[in-house]
């Protein structure tokens, strides 16, 4: 007994043990890795993604009167309660405000490439910094001209357009770690999940009497130095202006083809610009033993992203009762929540690699849909539960696959594509709500129930296809390597 014990306990030591490189292997400043992860947690909680805590946002948005011109005349004047105060909403109103973000979502995926391209040649330090420049630009305008669509259209679209580039400069911190990259991504997003709570504070301090609907600009400008401001500042301190790794093949030289992924996606850009050479590596890249499964995996992440981004748009939709019943309040602290599962779907990645998880993600998000096809508080509340599961590493979960599976000299660039799919995809909501909100509110309160039916049938295909990536995971364990230099550039 005391020895099955004792092999117990020392698997557990192993799961759980957290040993960090020497600093010296990395370019300065050089900082105690624990101390770097914990400065970089505190950069992602501030500025991690807080668009995504939409809730929030469209709170601050309401008070302060974004689209309500679009109300006057409107045949379906409702009111939305916020705090003790109502305010005026229509199917318009709800389209303007709710398809920001939507542009800034989409905006975000199909733009990460652009930040990975600098992340991998221009550094982490300047990537970073340039993006918190911008937030710190955009939020003031936002904040000061909340009335203006041009500016809200404007503004959303650089929030998404930067919304990567404030975020992978860190991720570089998980190489110190090199046994448990994938647990310090997950705990780099769920901090990055907590972030969410910051439009909700923001909005309910907004909320408060001594604010009137015309002073969001105090909030704006308050959050931007206490955060985007302060996050540049360190992130200029800390931040490697360029980061090295070292590691070595894991498999002896391998005949051309089968380099890896990185090294072919390197020479399609490294190569002259004629279409003869573009035609030739693209065959290249299809010849690849992992074509295909980076092919799924950018298929997987493109349908779950899309998936997850009407959730958050349409929460105050299909989280409601036709008995006036409603859990879009518990929903507000579900979203901000979802931090708390990441850390032990990390080790799992860890333990039993990325596809496993990606199929209970998937499985989690097409639950969620089938729970709020019913009219039901019950089934609602079920619901919350499963995007409390599906939530967690919506995002991080690419990084910790592209992470584990493919070589990481150009890790922006292979996490971008996939990004840029997704964000593509994501387009498609924006007449799938605007379904909802107009073309079928005759059918109200059962107007989103057809939209649920055809997002759940998308995240069945989703977990089908992560299944197959299982699957290969298995047969193919081994990532596919060739012969490289002992340093190679993030």
């Amino acid at each position: 007994m005391e020895e099955v014990k004792d092999k117990g306990t020392n698997r557990f030591k192993r799961l759980f043990r957290m040993r960090h490189t020497d600093v010296k292997s990395f370019p300065g400043p050089y900082i105690n890795p624990w101390l770097r992860l914990t400065i970089y947690l505190v950069m992602i909680f501030l500025t991690g993604c807080i668009y995504i805590g939409w809730n929030g946002i469209q709170e601050l948005l309401y008070k302060a009167g974004s689209f309500e011109h679009l109300c006057e005349g409107a045949t379906d004047i409702s009111y939305i309660s916020i705090g003790e105060a109502k305010y005026i909403d229509c199917g318009a109103r709800k389209s303007g405000i709710n398809n920001l973000y939507t542009i800034a979502f989409s905006t975000h995926f199909i733009s990460s490439i652009i930040s990975g391209i600098v992340l991998d040649n221009i550094g982490p330090k300047y990537c970073y910094v340039v993006g918190q420049f911008i937030n710190i630009i955009v939020w003031i305008f936002i904040s000061t001209f909340p009335k203006q669509p041009i500016v809200l259209y404007g503004g959303f679209f650089l929030i998404g357009l930067t919304a990567e580039s404030i975020y992978m400069p860190l991720i570089t911190v998980s190489y110190y770690f090199p046994e448990n990259r994938l647990f310090i991504i997950s705990c780099l997003g769920s901090t990055r999940s907590l972030s969410f709570v910051i439009p909700t504070i923001l909005a309910a301090i907004f909320r408060l009497d001594y604010f009137k609907p015309d002073s969001l600009y105090i909030i704006g400008i308050t959050y931007v130095i206490l955060g985007n401001f302060f996050c540049l500042v360190v992130g200029a301190c800390t931040i490697q202006r360029y980061f090295f790794i070292d590691e070595s093949p894991a498999e002896p030289e391998t005949p051309e083809s089968a380099r890896s992924v990185d090294e072919s996606v390197n020479a399609v850009t490294n190569q002259g610009n004629g279409f003869s050479r573009i035609v030739k590596r693209a065959k290249q890249l299809y010849k690849h033993p992992q074509c295909l499964e980076y092919v799924l995996v950018t298929a997987c992440i493109s349908i779950f992203l899309t998936s997850m981004e009407f959730v958050n748009k349409s929460q105050r939709e299909m989280l409601v009762t036709s008995d006036g019943g409603s859990v879009v309040g518990l929903f507000k602290y579900v979203n901000i929540l979802t931090f708390l599962p990441a850390p032990l779907l990390g080790l799992l990645m860890d333990k039993f690699g990325p596809a496993v998880v990606f199929v209970l993600l998937h499985a989690c998000c097409s639950s969620y849909y089938f729970c709020v096809a019913f009219d039901t508080y019950t089934m609602k509340l079920v619901a919350c539960f499963f995007y409390f599961i599906a939530g967690s590493l919506f995002i991080s979960s690419n990084y910790c696959y592209i992470n584990r599976r493919f070589y990481a000299k150009n890790f922006g660039v292979l996490t971008g594509i996939p990004f840029v799919f997704a964000g593509l995809v994501t387009l498609t909501n924006i007449p799938l709500y605007n379904l909802g909100t107009q073309k079928l509110k005759h059918l109200a309160p059962y107007n989103f129930r057809p939209i649920a039916l055809i997002l759940m049938t998308y995240m069945i295909v989703c977990a089908f296809l992560s299944c197959i990536l299982v699957h290969i995971s298995k047969t193919n364990p081994v990532q596919v390597y060739t012969k490289k230099s002992k340093s190679s550039q993030v």
